[in-house]
């Protein structure tokens, strides 16, 4: 079954931003918040509710995608903007609070998640390291307090 399928029962409040908060398997303090922003969201908030609003490093996900929905990784090893998201499938594995679900839909919706250890951390746990190539920003690498490394950012 897709997220575009038809026969699919899930539903979900498009008021409202999918997210959850991860917690860091070695120092217990917040890893990570993932939050999903759907299409036209800010627009559809009533003014009275409070929001949280997303630190997107400069990056509008809503003004390059403006039809799609997007994903917000706030704090952990690095903090992102990914749009666009398969926004039914990224918000079943946050109501879900499942890392490794986000993980196996893209690894970088989880760049604060070890899949080698099955643990979350925050960024004084998960040591990175940037490569450039030739100058130029290349990617960003984890390494967790087990020693496992993978990409965090490409």
């Amino acid at each position: 079954m897709t997220d575009s399928d038809p026969a699919r029962t899930d539903t979900f409040d498009r008021r409202t931003s999918p997210s959850a908060v991860f917690v860091c398997g070695e120092c217990g303090e917040i890893a990570c918040r993932v939050t999903m922003v759907w299409p036209g969201q800010n627009e559809q908030q009533p003014a009275s509710e409070t929001t949280w609003e997303p630190q997107t490093g400069g990056f509008d996900p809503a003004e390059w995608f403006p039809t799609s929905a997007s994903l917000v990784l706030d704090g952990g090893p690095v903090s992102m903007s990914r749009a666009p998201v398969p926004a039914e499938s990224v918000a079943r594995a946050l109501g879900l609070g499942d890392p490794a679900a986000l993980y196996a839909i893209d690894p970088e919706y989880a760049s604060f998640w070890c899949p080698g250890c099955r643990a979350s951390y925050c960024g004084a746990h998960f040591r990175t390291e940037q490569v450039f190539d030739e100058g130029f920003y290349d990617c960003t690498y984890g390494t967790c307090p087990a020693g496992h490394r993978r990409m965090l950012d490409d």
